[in-house]
């Protein structure tokens, strides 16, 4: 409290018994990212048991009043526990969803909302002449034209015709001509890489 401006106020309220145990969700949150349509996307969820609370504890993902996942895990009482919850999202943009513990006295931690955006592809831009990048494009998105299977969208881009705006939207880069690249481009590449896109250079 001393730290705060204005400090703090505290109220005690005595109910006269012991507190009853409770159940909490205290984190619950997507593991891969980016999400992508039709592959598997895990939910790492963690728990923890206040008071006299424990036991077996089942948790379960829903969505759209529909019970998508559910797991189950053992929590002593004082205690922490994780869980793990798949789920495979049919349509591309925003997927949202609950975890769910069963209900106790002390109902708000019994329930955590998560949400992540849905992608259809990955983005991967290849920086390189056609003859240079043909097999390494064919082995990122070895499928054919509007195939299911495909998770890869490759973009080759000419290093004369590379810009920041091309490095700035892409998950993955691939220069195999980086000597071509204007002082511009690789500086675009570095805070790419910086951001978190994936760099490959040959």
């Amino acid at each position: 409290a001393a730290h705060l401006p204005r400090g703090a106020s505290v109220v005690v309220v005595d109910v006269g018994a012991p507190p009853a145990g409770n159940l909490a969700i205290t984190d619950a949150s997507p593991r891969d990212h980016p999400a992508l349509r039709g592959r598997p996307l895990t939910i790492d969820v963690e728990l923890r048991a206040f008071g006299e609370a424990g036991g077996r504890v089942p948790v379960t993902l829903m969505r759209g009043g529909q019970v998508e996942a559910a797991a189950a895990t053992t929590l002593v009482p004082g205690g922490a526990a994780s869980a793990r919850l798949e789920l495979t999202p049919r349509a591309a943009g925003m997927l949202a969803a609950e975890v769910r513990v069963p209900a106790d006295d002390f109902a708000l931690d019994d329930r955590r909302v998560i949400a992540t955006t849905v992608r259809e592809r990955l983005l991967v831009i290849v920086v390189g002449g056609e003859e240079r990048t043909r097999f390494i494009r064919a082995a990122l998105d070895p499928f054919p034209a509007g195939d299911e299977r495909s998770t890869v969208e490759v973009a080759r881009v000419a290093p004369a015709a590379l810009s920041p705006a091309d490095l700035g939207r892409a998950d993955a880069i691939v220069l195999a001509e980086p000597a071509a690249l204007s002082a511009e481009a690789l500086a675009a590449t570095v805070d790419a890489a910086q951001r978190g896109a994936g760099v490959l250079v040959y």
